[in-house]
């Protein structure tokens, strides 16, 4: 029965085995299914990367991540991500992650439309945001799940990696310029694995004989490479 119908759980196996005449406890179903999927008999369902496949068009991921500075101040870092492209469309910066930090940053969402989804955890700030006013349909995700954000957990690696471990951060405007300039990096001139090793935007057919130019990034953290075109 899991096999044929994957979005059936327990309770739902359970009621209709007693349609069969055949009277188990929910948890016996439970250990059935547990053991088959130990086996390899029972599949993952993949329903969550179905979800995503089917709405690569118009989902999006977000999230906080936090900085601190030298003086012990704790800054929030929002950002909104475009799954389709691997792009931060949207990042803002607060000490307070209230909700009417959160309304100031998706009214100002460019890329909104209607039915657009936004993965989110189930922190107050986001859990008790309307957002159907802003024409979004809100995607909460199961707690203690990192995985079903994986998106957004993944950036949040690579800017602390890549960027944030390696600064001290005095102000919120430093912090603001770095993300600002991390995040230009990131959407315009960084290779993704996601992407088969290609930017964001890939740039134009280099001249192969062009002599090899490097275009500092982050204080020479690191360099963007290109070709000249003549």
């Amino acid at each position: 029965m899991k096999i044929n119908n994957y979005t059936w759980g327990v309770r739902r196996i359970r009621d209709e085995l007693l349609k069969l005449s055949i009277n188990v406890s929910h948890e016996t179903v439970r250990r059935v299914l547990a053991h088959y999927r130990k086996t390899g008999d029972i599949k993952p369902s993949g329903a969550w990367k179905r979800f995503l496949s089917s709405q690569w068009q118009s989902i999006f991921a977000s999230d906080f991540l936090t900085v601190d500075s030298f003086a012990f101040t704790r800054f929030y870092v929002f950002f909104i991500f475009e799954l389709k492209t691997r792009k931060i469309v949207q990042f803002g910066i607060t000490r307070n992650p209230n909700r009417l930090f959160l309304r100031n940053q998706i009214f100002g969402f460019e890329y909104v439309h209607p039915n657009s989804y936004l993965i989110h955890d189930n922190s107050g700030e986001f859990k008790y945001f309307p957002y159907h006013d802003y024409l979004i349909k809100s995607v909460p995700t199961v707690p203690y799940s990192p995985n079903m954000n994986a998106f957004a957990e993944r950036f949040i690696r690579s800017i602390r990696q890549e960027c944030l471990d390696h600064f001290v951060i005095f102000s919120e405007k430093q912090l603001r310029n770095i993300v600002r300039e991390y995040i230009d990096y990131y959407n315009n001139f960084r290779p993704h694995q996601g992407l088969k090793g290609i930017p964001n935007d890939p740039p134009p057919p280099n001249n192969p004989c062009g002599k090899i130019r490097q275009k500092s990034v982050l204080f020479g953290l690191h360099h963007h490479y290109y070709r000249d075109s003549a």
